[in-house]
């Protein structure tokens, strides 16, 4: 085997390392927060891991399952009470709608109830803070529960 003189080694891993060709690029920072400039996409991944690092609890803090009620009974009474004033509400709404022109108090509210020009406008009016709410709708027309009715 022919010996390779030392200089010359040298010499040829020199010509290899200049003879390739060197690439490089500019460094370019992209920002992670979304706060900053970043993706949007990151704004839920940065919030979960800052709300699992947070040691510090605030004392005072509600936890919100806490504040579903579990207890059969009451969530009973709760759809009874729920379903009794839909059903008032559905009542009042009707008799509303079926009442001819004039002025109705019930308890501290007012319900005056006028028809012009094809369109009957409601007033409700609160007699305790005076606020007044107006509703303008087309006058009913037809059977009840008919199409075309009210």
């Amino acid at each position: 085997m022919a010996r390779i003189p030392s200089a010359s080694l040298a010499a040829m891993c020199i010509a290899a390392t200049f003879g390739m060709a060197a690439s490089a690029s500019e460094l370019v920072y992209r920002p992670v927060n979304p706060s900053f400039g970043g993706d949007p996409y990151n704004s839920n991944h940065l919030l979960g891991t800052a709300n699992a690092n947070d040691r510090f609890k605030d004392p005072n803090a509600v936890d919100p399952f806490d504040l579903i009620e579990t207890d059969p009974q009451r969530q009973l009474e709760q759809a009874l009470r729920d379903n009794l004033i839909s059903s008032l509400a559905s009542q009042a709404s009707q008799t509303i709608q079926n009442a001819g022109p004039g002025t109705y108090e019930i308890g501290g509210t007012r319900i005056v109830i006028s028809d012009a020009n094809g369109q009957r406008t409601t007033t409700i009016t609160n007699l305790d803070t005076g606020a007044t709410s107006r509703i303008v709708a087309p006058i009913p027309t037809g059977t009840p529960g008919l199409p075309g009715g009210f």
